[in-house]
């Protein structure tokens, strides 16, 4: 069952007054937004016996036989409708793993689509046209029936974004360097550029500050963190000196420099964190005896 923690006053108070005394709500700088919905992932190859073969139908995978055989037609039709599709298991702090292997099949209700300008890939989706004909917005006539359920604006998705799946057992929030596109098991942070560094707000949301509020008053089932549009965009965001955000966006660049293959990378990103939270302890004024509270709080979590 999700909760929102109430905190006992007497030993977080302080703590939790100080971040968000310092702070502004999320939603105030940034635009927050789950990933799309596709309406169905899969289908089940009917003219197969007992219809047990399953295969892509929006969402494509390059080690699936039919799929990938789907790709490469499609690509050759209009290369344009394939997106790359990332994983949430793929999101790791300041990082994203990057695979290739999956796509999205990205068809909204803008397209110019008919079976005349794109016969392959109304081939494709035609034989799940009685499944996809049974959805809510199909039936309302706000889409048309091979279209995704809720395809977003693609700027969601742009290599501005911070993204982060929206249940973790820990922080894990990553820029979409790749503009990989993802489905509604992530959450995704469009940074208004003139309100806030991209980067100063990236190290805040990977630090130990945020973690310890979060669970302290954020949305969770259990220890798993959730990380969901709405209760993300009343998460307060300390507005420190110029200079000091300044200090933690160059902290968190200069991770750029390093592969995230590289063997020294794990190091780096503790580094990093290590060193933001300590720029933050001291910016927001807090105690050795309270940063100590909030590295044990934090902790017990810990995988």
């Amino acid at each position: 069952q999700s909760t929102i923690q109430f905190i006992d006053r007497q030993s977080w108070g302080h703590i939790v007054d100080t971040i968000e005394q310092n702070g502004v709500l999320l939603s105030t700088i940034a635009n927050v937004h789950q990933g799309l919905v596709t309406g169905a992932n899969q289908t089940t190859n009917n003219l197969e016996p007992h219809g047990v073969s399953r295969h892509g139908l929006f969402v494509l995978q390059t080690k699936n036989p039919y799929d990938a055989r789907i790709i490469e037609e499609i690509k050759t039709e209009d290369s344009l409708l394939l997106k790359p599709l990332g994983k949430n298991s793929n999101i790791h702090p300041f990082s994203i793993e990057f695979d290739n292997n999956q796509y999205v099949l990205y068809l909204h209700k803008n397209l110019p689509l008919s079976s005349k300008s794109h016969p392959r890939v109304f081939q494709h989706v035609t034989p799940a046209r009685s499944i996809l004909e049974k959805r809510r917005e199909v039936e309302f006539k706000r889409i048309p029936w091979w279209a995704l359920t809720w395809p977003r604006n693609e700027d969601i998705f742009s290599e501005r974004c911070i993204v982060t799946p929206y249940r973790s057992t820990s922080v894990s929030f990553a820029l979409n360097t790749k503009g990989l596109y993802y489905t509604s098991d992530c959450t995704m942070v469009v940074v208004d550029d003139s309100k806030i560094d991209r980067y100063f707000l990236l190290g805040y949301l990977n630090s130990t500050v945020f973690e310890c509020w979060y669970r302290l008053k954020g949305k969770n089932r259990g220890t798993m963190l959730e990380f969901l549009a709405h209760p993300l965009q009343q998460v307060p965001i300390p507005r420190l000196s110029e200079e000091i955000e300044l200090q933690i966006s160059k902290t968190v660049r200069t991770l750029e420099y390093i592969e995230d293959t590289d063997s020294r990378w794990l190091l780096e990103v503790k580094t990093t964190q290590d060193t933001i939270d300590q720029i933050l302890f001291k910016s927001l004024n807090l105690s050795l005896a309270q940063q100590r509270q909030m590295y044990k709080f934090v902790q017990q979590f810990a995988s």
